[in-house]
């Protein structure tokens, strides 16, 4: 029969060795490009314009299929003449 010996690997003490200062680094900052730039853009605003055009498109069908709800388009123009003068009251 074989015995098996129980052996254990001495790992070697790392030498010491000389410390090295280097000297401190500038580091420029790099201004992204504008590819980036422009897909940032596109990334917030897209859903959001997305989200108000579908948000128009269900009111107009709204004010297709009953009587007496604005559209979209008249909405619009009467908040014009509202915004054009908002001091307006009638001449009184």
């Amino acid at each position: 029969m074989k015995t098996v010996q129980n052996v254990q690997r001495r790992i070697p003490e790392p030498a010491a060795g000389e410390v090295i200062t280097l000297p401190p680094v500038t580091v420029r900052r790099r201004n992204p490009p504008l590819s980036h730039l422009m897909r940032t853009l596109a990334q917030r605003t897209v859903p959001a314009l997305l989200g108000l055009a579908l948000l128009v498109v269900g009111w107009q069908l709204a004010a297709i299929n009953s009587k007496g709800f604005p559209t979209p388009l008249s909405t619009l123009d009467s908040a014009l003449t509202l915004f054009a003068d908002p001091f307006y009251n009638g001449g009184a």
